[in-house]
């Protein structure tokens, strides 16, 4: 990782197993993701990793998630990562790449989803996430 004012190396490079399919830096600018693709027991996945860009520490390895992804996104407060495809949507922790809950149903087909918003439902920061696609 360059620091892109000087050009000098800030962390060292994240080795990923292939080449990057999706590269996402958070709203706030503390994280990284970046997903690779590759088949895991007959089925295509991409392989997720969190990037923490200020320490330059993995918070998460080669998480899988099932793909092809249509896309991905963090949410305004960079808390959250929703990744989505084909007929599901699943919302997880942005640093850990846990997910919050289990894949939800897309009700459209993926070609339609030309976008994705993550939004709160209560007032607090402890409220789950809502997403509209």
């Amino acid at each position: 990782m360059l620091d892109w004012r000087s050009g000098r190396e800030r962390h060292r490079p994240l080795e990923l197993a292939d080449s990057p399919l999706r590269v996402a830096i958070s709203p706030d600018s503390n994280l990284l993701v970046v997903t690779t693709g590759t088949y895991l027991h007959g089925h295509y996945r991409e392989l997720a990793s969190s990037l923490d860009l200020h320490s330059g520490r993995v918070l998460a390895r080669d998480i899988p998630l099932p793909g092809p992804l249509a896309g991905l996104r963090y949410s305004p407060n960079s808390r959250f990562l929703v990744h989505w495809r084909e007929s599901e949507v699943q919302v997880r922790d942005a640093s850990s790449l846990a997910p919050i809950a289990a894949p939800a149903p897309i009700p459209a087909k993926p070609y339609s989803v030309i976008g994705v918003s993550i939004t709160r439902l209560g007032p607090n920061s402890s409220s789950s996430p809502c997403v509209t696609l």
